[in-house]
């Protein structure tokens, strides 16, 4: 329900923020906390639709950083954040409607036909990814524009059991990485992730995007 995912937001921000300062008392290191961002495109409505998306998909990093959850500011929250860790993967097409405002367009992102082609006649991933490469530009900009912190990005990599995509895949993903830099953005690192990670969590059973194979250590093309 709505009620129970505005919860979930609430109480891993709170983890969040004890777990910081925890941390902090027993290492005195900076702490970050890492989320998987997508940049947003908006079909057929208003480009404030995007920071809608965007809300949703930053909730903890904004708690952790401003204090800002469930429609209030806690000081018990905010001023907890020290670096950001994103995970790239593609983007997020979205048009008006659904019950949070919005919803997810096929054919585009992660809504697309395994080992097929996107709506935008973009390659997809063994898994049916996008590969836009230019999204992880756009998310690690917005990410530093945000907080104002250094970023690494901690995973990056795509399903690929044929080695058909992963070697331009890698290429022009770095090229964006350059332009970042070139632009003064703080990023401090950077990790294409392994099969077990590279996942997202919560797409853990899918197969491995990284460039090195876990149970056997093999080095893939690329």
């Amino acid at each position: 329900s709505l009620k129970a995912y505005e919860e979930a937001k609430v109480r891993l921000a709170e983890a969040h923020a004890r777990a910081y300062d925890a941390l902090r008392e027993v290492s005195g290191k900076p702490v970050g906390l890492v989320e998987s961002v997508s940049p947003v495109t908006v079909l057929g409505g208003e480009s404030s639709l995007a920071e809608l998306v965007l809300r949703e998909q930053l909730a903890v990093l904004d708690a952790a950083r401003f204090g800002t959850v469930g429609g209030e500011v806690r000081e018990d929250l905010g001023g907890r954040l020290d670096w950001v860790g994103v995970n790239y993967y593609t983007r997020v097409v979205v048009s008006p409607g659904g019950p949070l405002g919005f919803r997810v367009e096929s054919g585009y992102g992660y809504s697309c036909a395994p080992r097929g082609v996107s709506r935008d006649g973009r390659p997809c991933s063994d898994v049916g990814w996008e590969v836009y490469p230019e999204g992880l530009f756009e998310a690690v900009s917005l990410v530093s524009k945000r907080y104002g912190l250094p970023v690494y990005i901690t995973e990056n990599g795509v399903a690929d059991s044929r080695d058909a995509l992963r070697p331009s895949f890698i290429v022009s993903h770095l090229y964006q990485v350059a332009r970042l830099l070139e632009q003064g953005v703080d990023v401090r690192g950077y990790s294409t992730g392994t099969s077990p990670t590279t996942s997202s969590g919560r797409r853990a059973s899918h197969p491995g995007s990284g460039s090195s194979r876990w149970t056997t250590r093999r080095r893939s093309a690329g």
